[in-house]
């Protein structure tokens, strides 16, 4: 049996960063965000945040393109002690209110060219629109009590059976489905592509195991590859090298 460290999410991967400052931890197309710079800008929204009354068992909404934004946003969430839902913007209109609704979040992480596919009168936070507000804030993280057992994320179903239904899953259970596992190896050598939808579970396969153990996470810009395309997408780019 692996043995499991008992952190959460953003304290792993804050402690991975002050081992590997300087390496690539995030990459879309021509820009890298190294271990070092997500720190530092996931602190800042993260006192942003904490300011907006983001704490323990919170939920916010996170509802971006497949930028290193997006990334900032869900490390922020988690050092401001919240849980994240990430809301696909391609999704239709209709069934991301259903979704924030039912999220009951008190606050959405967009960008300002999606404020139109939020519901009105929701309170959203365009973090292009507020990226030198954020960048007055302090480089280092808030204290926040949370540990372990405190809820990471919320992902839906489908809802092809019903109404979509909100799974909640706590810190300890990221690491704990890849960490010291033998059915594939995740350690500093390896790039994850990320090219799910943000709202399946997958984005946690994508993500985590990069940045909680030395990798790098790809964004590919792209939506809705066909197995084929994605292959090549791997070749072309070498994400897998």
């Amino acid at each position: 049996a692996a043995v499991l460290p008992h952190a959460c999410v953003h304290e792993l991967f804050g402690a991975q960063a002050a081992l590997t400052p300087d390496a690539p931890a995030v990459i879309r197309g021509e820009e890298t965000l190294t271990y070092a710079e997500l720190e530092r800008r996931s602190n800042r929204l993260a006192h942003l945040l904490r300011q907006r009354g983001v704490g323990p068992e919170v939920r916010v909404g996170v509802c971006t393109e497949r930028v290193p934004e997006m990334v900032v946003a869900i490390l922020g969430i988690l050092k401001a002690g919240g849980a994240y839902a990430c809301l696909d913007p391609e999704l239709p209109p209709r069934r991301i209110a259903l979704l924030v609704d039912d999220l009951g979040a008190p606050l959405v992480l967009s960008q300002a060219s999606l404020r139109g596919r939020l519901p009105r009168g929701l309170d959203v936070l365009c973090l292009d629109a507020e990226r030198k507000r954020i960048a007055r804030q302090p480089a280092t993280p808030p204290v926040v009590e949370v540990g372990p057992e405190n809820l990471c994320y919320v992902i839906y179903t489908s809802g092809s059976t019903g109404a979509p239904k909100g799974t909640e899953v706590p810190h300890r259970a990221v690491p704990g489905f890849f960490w010291d596992v033998d059915y594939a190896r995740f350690d500093a050598g390896e790039t994850l592509l990320q090219h799910s939808s943000v709202s399946w579970d997958a984005l946690t396969l994508e993500l985590w195991p990069a940045l909680l153990k030395g990798g790098r996470c790809v964004l590919h810009p792209e939506r809705s590859l066909d197995p084929e395309g994605l292959a090549r997408a791997v070749e072309q780019k070498r994400f897998g090298r």
